[in-house]
């Protein structure tokens, strides 16, 4: 059997003679927060078709996961959740879930938010370097939404 241990656990527990160390408060019980945002379609989605959000996230922010739904219908699709600079959201940015947000008809959520339900909370560890991060979401594939679909996403993290 193997005996693994992770690295705040060396910090606490030193084994090759190095001084006790003592970990950040903010990984040991620190907040989480949460920043959401919904957008309801006036037309058909189509690929590449971007859609922005008004969450922004502060230099440091750690996104722990990303919920992700669309109103119940029989529609199904994947979108890509990228992260720009807060004041260039024409950026083409950096995709930190690629392709892994696949929504279905938002019957089996597990969070509500505003009466959705989000049923898709995809782990993401990704650290904000920019002064400010904003986020959209690309839609991957031609014709995964309609009219009148509406999209929620929410992004919980905490400050590393």
């Amino acid at each position: 059997m193997a005996i693994l241990k992770t690295t705040n656990y060396l910090k606490l527990v030193p084994t090759d003679g190095t001084p006790f160390q003592p970990i950040d408060s903010k990984k040991q019980g620190g907040a989480l927060s949460v920043s959401y945002d919904t957008y309801t379609l006036a037309a058909e989605l189509d690929s590449d078709d971007e859609i922005y959000t008004s969450i922004r996230l502060p230099k440091g922010a750690l996104v722990l996961g990303i919920g992700f739904s669309k109103a119940a219908d029989s529609s199904a699709g994947i979108v890509d959740v990228v992260s720009v600079a807060a004041d260039d959201m024409t950026d083409s940015g950096t995709v930190i879930l690629d392709g892994s947000v696949n929504y279905n008809d938002g019957t089996n959520g597990i969070f509500d938010f505003g009466g959705e339900s989000l049923n898709n909370i995809v782990p993401c560890f990704h650290t904000v370097t920019e002064d400010e991060e904003a986020i959209k979401l690309v839609s991957t594939e031609t014709s995964i939404a309609s009219d009148g679909d509406t999209f929620t996403i929410a992004l919980f993290y905490a400050m590393a």
